[in-house]
């Protein structure tokens, strides 16, 4: 759950024998992308309460992500969940790295 990039990582190491640390933008991304999909069948209200749930499992081994976790289980709208995502650090130069897999 919350890495929906884990099959191209697997097919990756088992082509290069490399392990690649998993990108954070590539989290943000998959992230948004979730909620565009699931906006797309349920209502803004449904959406929010689940990505709530759903940022637990994409924000789960970044460091340094308590205060966006709380935000978002705090977050009363889709525009201001969207703020907190976006006015995240996500860049690995600005934020902490992932944890180790």
């Amino acid at each position: 759950m919350g890495k929906p990039w884990i099959v191209e990582e697997i097919s990756r190491y088992l082509s290069t024998r490399q392990e690649e640390a998993s990108s954070l933008e590539m989290a943000k991304q998959a992230f948004l992308e979730h909620m565009k999909i699931t906006l797309s069948y349920e209502n803004d209200r449904y959406a929010l309460l689940a990505m709530r749930r759903i940022a637990c499992w994409y924000l789960k081994e970044l460091r340094g992500a308590r205060d966006l976790r709380e935000g978002i289980n705090k977050a009363r709208s889709l525009p201001e969940l969207i703020s907190l995502v976006d006015n995240f650090h996500w860049s690995e130069e600005d934020s902490p790295a992932m944890l180790p897999n």
